[in-house]
């Protein structure tokens, strides 16, 4: 199996930025999410951004998405329709000393 992500988004995803060096005291935060509200082309839109699909596409030369458009949009039904999508927000905060 091949992996179109760079390697340290990889490792941030997987850790969610728990191991990420970071300079300050680490803060606990409570769990954010982003919410938006999205048509079937917004969504469409939204893949084509991603690092990992511009690399798959860098490396074979054809867009993935359109290898898998019929499944997405039988997926999301009626192409009319806009659908809540929400995601998980991975963040880290730290409190700076005072000086």
């Amino acid at each position: 199996m091949h992996y179109y992500w760079p390697k340290e988004n990889d490792k941030n995803r997987k850790d969610r930025y728990r191991n990420l060096p970071f300079p300050y005291e680490s803060i606990d935060t409570p769990t954010f999410f982003a919410t938006s509200v999205y048509t079937f082309d917004d969504l469409l839109t939204n893949l084509f951004s991603w690092s990992g699909v511009q690399e798959y596409i860098k490396q074979h030369n054809e867009n993935p998405i359109e290898i898998i458009y019929d499944e997405l949009r039988t997926a999301w039904g009626n192409l009319d329709e806009k659908k809540k999508i929400s995601w998980q927000l991975h963040t880290k905060i730290g409190k700076k000393p005072l000086k």
